[in-house]
């Protein structure tokens, strides 16, 4: 079983002794307070004010302890210092003069030890540190000793296992003037929105195993610190004219109440310092909420009232009646109304604008924040505090806000704001309880219209406050199935691209949400439109990919080129040319020269060959007739010899293969032309050879 641990050590100290002892440090103030970090966990810091006039200071570690009486161990805890700062209240000219860095002024440095624990859940968790030295003070007794210091703070985890405890903003150890009314405020904020109640209580000092409660001088006491001191139980601010120099402890109690229950308590044991002043504090007597604009309404001078959504502006004036003092600010308002804006102008006197819209379900109960008026005089400068309360009224609101759902689904209202409720259509009329809304006089109906419905609920509140809120339930369409195209052919070779266009705000079945895609392999496209209810799909489109033509071979036979069979085409190149007429399965070259052949497929796919370097050789090459042509050439079934001027052709005509042999033979008298049946011939490339009287003649002419 848990009962104390800790996230960062392993190891648990448990240590019998109770605080640690350094009898030459003088603690002037300090406090304890938690954050939650997580399930049981709490951050624990403990902050101290130590008079840099002392001998001695305190080292890196402190020991903790906590205790409880639920049963569960009471345990000393080790905790390390994280930060230190100098604090002191001085001008900024003289903060290197104070005894903090060797000079004569007074210095306050705040050392801050943290250690996260986890605890078990207990109703009376508390957590004390002390030490042996207190600063000396008047109103303690005896006056002028220096005693045993100790603080507590406890959290009531079995009830608040989350609870983060409240926090102190104020200046530390408040050094004020003899006989000048002083305002002073602890700054606190509250994490969590719970109640708060101020009150002073006893210093703590005593044995170390066992603290105890110090006795004050006659005329002191622990409600009377100062003679004529005062605090408000709900914002803490302090009010008093101190007529005596010297330090004065007073202890305050910040208690936390959630729904009435306390959950805990924090404490801040501090000094404030009187002195002899010639420096005059900021005015007391201003600070009231001035120029008010907006929605709230003001109910004292330092205290509004607003309705949640609602917003205020409204102006402060601080004065200081040194006219050369220059005054300056500071505020914990970011904490406490977070999202309100703070702006300055002037110097003295100093006006400052504060606005802020209060969000709707901010639950916080406590809205107190204060403004600390610094006159900038030196070496010691006067401050002054002012607190200002907002009240902030619950309005009434439906969550969620509107709402868009499929039809026949359902979904769940909640009301807040007042304790009973009543929800009307946009007319007006009462709702009648059914199967689309589940209840009336309820704060939290399920709703299931067929059709997109407006409601409104009406709470209990008062008026001064919104008591009805409206809600919209969208009934959401299917979405709309887009229209998608092609800018060219969907079936293609391999190589080739199309581009689809149509798509608005959809997926294409192949992942991507662009308009347009560029598609360069088969398959079916499509796209899907998606909303909260139904997905829509728009016409598909099918792209077909053929695969890359088989590249042909060009193979010579002979004296014909011969290529790969099966295409469906052929066209034959020379020299980069489209040969006319040259469309088979061969060719035979008349000349040398660089030939190939483009082929196209059975799905109209292309593809070229090799270039294919022919050398003409044989008894044919090159001849050529001046006068006699063979028409047609080239020819499939008969040639005509013939004479290009029409004269007599005579001689011994004879037609020779490409090999040498003798294919036709005849004489020729007296005639103009002579028919050749080649038909039976194989294809190729033969020539022609008239023997004449005077002359031989040689030509070719192709047989395909």
């Amino acid at each position: 079983m848990k009962k104390i641990n800790n996230s960062f050590i392993i190891a648990i100290l448990f240590i019998t002794s109770n605080f640690q002892l350094a009898k030459a440090t003088h603690v002037a103030g300090a406090d304890i307070t938690y954050e939650n970090v997580g399930v049981d966990s709490f951050l624990v810091t403990v902050n101290i004010f130590e008079d840099c006039g002392g001998a001695a200071t305190l080292g890196n570690t402190i020991t903790v302890r906590f205790s409880n009486t639920c049963g569960l161990p009471e345990t000393n805890l080790t905790f390390n210092q994280t930060s230190v700062s100098e604090v002191s209240q001085l001008c900024g000219s003289e903060q290197l003069n104070s005894t903090c860095n060797g000079g004569t002024l007074p210095g306050m440095l705040q050392k801050v030890y943290q250690r996260i624990v986890v605890l078990d859940a207990c109703n009376s968790w508390t957590i004390t540190w002390g030490i042996a030295n207190r600063n000396a003070t008047i109103n303690l007794d005896p006056p002028g000793n220096t005693y045993f210091f100790a603080v507590d703070a406890t959290l009531n985890s079995a009830l608040a296992n989350d609870n983060s405890s409240p926090l102190f903003n104020g200046q530390p150890i408040p050094y004020v003037c003899a006989n000048q009314l002083v305002n002073y405020s602890f700054g606190v904020s509250e994490l969590d929105g719970d109640s708060l109640v101020y009150s002073f209580a006893d210093p703590l000092g005593g044995s170390t195993a066992n603290p105890i409660v110090l006795n004050y001088q006659p005329g002191y006491t622990s409600q009377q610190p100062i003679p004529g001191i005062v605090i408000d139980p709900t914002t803490g601010l302090i009010t008093f004219t101190p007529t005596v120099l010297g330090g004065f402890v007073v202890v305050i109690i910040v208690q936390e109440f959630r729904n009435g229950i306390l959950v805990g308590f924090v404490k801040r044991d501090i000094q404030f310092v009187v002195r002899s002043c010639v420096n005059n504090l900021p005015s007391i007597f201003g600070g009231e909420i001035t120029n008010l604009s907006g929605d709230a309404l003001q109910t004292g001078s330092y205290t509004l009232e607003i309705c949640e959504g609602n917003s205020f502006n409204f102006d402060v004036v601080y004065a200081d009646q040194d006219l050369t003092d220059t005054l300056t600010i500071f505020s914990n308002i970011a904490s406490v109304l977070p999202g309100s804006v703070i702006t300055n102008t002037g110097t003295n006197p100093l006006t400052v604008n504060i606005s802020w819209t209060a969000p709707i379900g901010f639950n916080t109960q406590y809205n107190t924040f204060s403004i600390v008026t610094n006159d900038g005089g030196c070496p010691i400068p006067g401050i002054q505090s002012f607190v200002y309360n907002i009240n902030l009224n619950q309005s009434t609101f439906i969550s969620p806000s509107n709402a868009t759902i499929c039809i026949n689904d359902g979904v769940q209202l909640n009301a807040f704001g007042g304790t009973s409720f009543t929800w009307y259509d946009l007319s007006g009329n009462q709702i009648i309880a059914g199967n689309q809304f589940s209840c009336n006089n309820c704060p939290n109906p399920i709703v299931n219209p067929s059709v997109s419905s407006s409601y409104i609920v009406e709470s209990n509140l008062s008026s001064a406050c919104f008591n009805r809120d409206t809600v919209v339930i969208t009934i959401a369409a299917l979405p709309t199935a887009a229209s998608i195209s092609a800018n060219g052919p969907t079936s293609f070779c391999f190589g080739n691209t199309v581009i689809l266009t149509g798509n608005i705000d959809g997926v294409w079945s192949n992942g991507d949400t662009t308009a347009a895609i560029a598609v360069a392999s088969s398959g079916t496209y499509d796209v899907t439109n998606t909303n909260v209810c139904a997905s829509s799909v728009s016409n598909q489109i099918v792209v077909t990919v053929f695969p890359q033509a088989i590249t042909p071979i060009i193979t010579q036979v002979g004296y014909n080129l011969e290529t790969t069979a099966g295409y469906i085409s052929y066209q034959w190149f020379s020299n980069n040319f489209p040969i006319p007429n040259e469309t088979n399965l061969s060719f035979t070259p008349t000349a040398s020269g660089d030939y190939y052949v483009l082929v196209m497929d059975s799905n109209g796919c292309q593809a070229q060959s090799a270039i294919y370097n022919f050398v003409g050789v044989g008894m044919f090459e090159g001849f050529e007739s001046s006068h006699l042509i063979a028409v047609p050439n080239p020819s499939n079934n008969f040639i005509t010899l013939q004479s290009k001027s029409n004269d007599h052709i005579e001689g011994i005509l004879k037609v020779w293969s490409m090999s040498g042999g003798l294919m036709y033979k005849k004489s020729l008298i007296k005639g103009n032309q002579n028919k050749i049946d080649i038909e039976e011939w194989t294809n190729g490339l033969y020539m022609i050879e008239l023997i004449g009287n005077t002359k031989t003649e040689r030509f070719k002419f192709i047989k395909q």
